[in-house]
């Protein structure tokens, strides 16, 4: 039987497995802000949160309400707060807890369309009067509608531009410009931690701006896209993160599907209460972040909340469905036994003494290696992404690392790969020795042999790029043109005992 204490937290041990035990948190996020939100639709998927025992439901407001304080903000297709509150009442009849999601910082043109005065760079100004007025105004609406404990205020994907070496400062206005950019980000969480708090409502944001990705590359050999770790350069938002009240909730987003995902266990071990956030969508990202986020536990770990960020009608109704649905078994302790050792585990990448031949196959399974949306490096992915650009120079890298069993080193290895011959560029390949930042490159090809670098090493980092060489325009809804699938890479050779040394 679950233990939980006085505040209702699963009482277990820092690092304890508890697969297969409900989350106490089992959330499911939609958004109203993409375009009309059909209310028949959002009451079907509310009817499934219900049968999919999914306790916790995380709604983006933004322009898709009639607000009364300022209507200006509102989209002409905006749901009347009548129809919003008969939903609310039926999610909450059903034993859902409901969590308004006000963006209060980035992705907000919705304010600054409607009132220029506080429009930032790339967002509000959030030293201006004005625009805490509004944001107070707008959430006391969504707070009489809601009644929530919980409020989530975003904060998300503050940057200019995804590619790091494209970024601005955020800080462009005068009354921001040349401020320090991790105090900046600070005050503005504070300015709606403080009006929450004296209200005795607990903040939620994203967490992604408070992660450095420099960081997290160098903790965790396997990655796929970064764009879930948006601090860095040139603002260092992350440098944030001590200094904010450990009461706020971060909701740790991956839309990836990888064996791990060390920054929920970073911000619990910071001292916050952690939701992780996976995208369903994208292949078996749920339920590897959840079995993740059971093996590395801590009480901090409040449980999961599934995001969806489709616009809400009958022609997504069929996906937010079924992602809802499997966001319930999934959060609900349900296993996937055919997904077990999946996402390149380290113990599927180190090899025994003696000869070895051995195929990842990210086709054969359905799971395939695709370049990321972000230029940067590659993910798993189950669709393409509509609407981004790819620019001619860019690169998509993926690095996969490769150990020999204690006190063996590698004697001999060829790295043959497949792939599915639709990138457009040039490639290469490389390799990292025992943790060396450096790498060997060789010109991409089916069939390399390594031996000459890898012999008498114990830890090898295998590398993978190709460089688009065309432009691509944005707006693209398939990717297949520019998009380069690796289907396989086979590792062939033999591993031979370390040799010990007298000394």
């Amino acid at each position: 039987m679950e233990k939980k204490d006085e505040n209702g937290k699963l009482l277990v041990k820092n690092g304890s497995n508890t697969h297969g035990v409900p989350m106490p948190w089992r959330g499911q996020m939609v958004t109203m802000r993409q375009g009309p939100t059909d209310p028949t639709v959002l009451r079907r998927a509310i009817e499934q949160m219900i049968e999919a025992d999914i306790n916790w439901l995380v709604i983006e407001v933004e322009r898709g309400l009639r607000y009364d304080s300022h209507p200006k903000v509102s989209a002409d297709w905006a749901l009347s707060k009548e129809t919003l509150v008969e939903l609310l009442d039926a999610a909450r009849r059903g034993g859902i807890q409901c969590v308004p999601l006000l963006p209060s910082l980035s992705h907000t043109g919705y304010i600054a369309e409607a009132y220029p005065k506080t429009a930032e760079a790339s967002c509000v100004c959030p030293r201006r009067e004005l625009t805490q007025k509004i944001l107070d105004d707008l959430s006391d609406e969504l707070l009489e509608l809601f009644e929530p404990t919980f409020f989530h205020i975003g904060h998300d994907e503050m940057v200019s531009a995804f590619p790091e070496h494209d970024r601005i400062s955020s800080l462009q206005c005068p009354l921001c410009r040349g401020d320090n950019a991790a105090e900046w980000f600070r005050d503005s969480i504070m300015c709606r931690y403080d009006y929450l708090k004296s209200r005795g409502i607990v903040t939620m944001m994203w967490a992604d701006m408070l992660l450095d990705p420099e960081f997290f590359l160098r903790s965790s050999l396997w990655h796929g896209a970064t764009q879930d770790f948006n601090g860095g350069p040139p603002d260092h938002f992350e440098r944030a993160l001590d200094d904010l009240p450990r009461d706020i909730v971060m909701c740790d987003w991956h839309y990836k599907s990888s064996c791990k995902y060390p920054s929920l266990r970073y911000l619990q071990d910071k001292g916050f209460d952690v939701l992780g956030c996976p995208k369903t969508s994208i292949q078996d990202n749920a339920y590897l972040f959840t079995r993740y986020a059971h093996r590395t536990r801590t009480p901090n770990l409040l449980g999961m909340l599934g995001t969806n960020w489709s616009e809400i009608n009958r022609e997504t109704e069929e996906i937010l469905l079924e992602d809802i649905k499997e966001n319930g078994f999934v959060f609900g302790g349900g296993d996937r036994p055919d997904l077990r050792g999946k996402a390149l585990s380290a113990e599927t990448r180190r090899f025994a003494e003696g000869p070895f031949d051995y195929t990842f196959d990210f086709a054969g399974d359905g799971r395939q290696i695709l370049e990321a949306a972000w230029y940067k490096s590659f993910a798993v992915n189950r669709f393409s992404v509509p609407g981004i650009g790819l620019t001619a120079g860019r690169k998509g890298k993926l690095c996969l690392p490769f150990f020999g069993m204690p006190d063996c080193n590698f004697e001999r290895l060829e790295i043959e790969i497949r792939t599915d011959n639709k990138w457009p560029g040039a490639g290469r390949t490389g390799i990292s020795v025992d943790g060396g930042r450096s790498f060997t490159y060789k010109p991409l090809q089916k069939n390399t042999d390594w031996s000459d670098v890898v012999a008498g090493y114990s830890r090898i980092l295998w590398l993978f790029e190709v460089c688009n060489e065309k432009e691509q325009p944005a707006g693209q809804h398939r990717r297949t043109a520019y998009a380069k699938c690796l289907e396989s890479v086979t590792m062939r050779g033999n591993l031979g005992r370390r040799v010990k040394s007298n000394e």
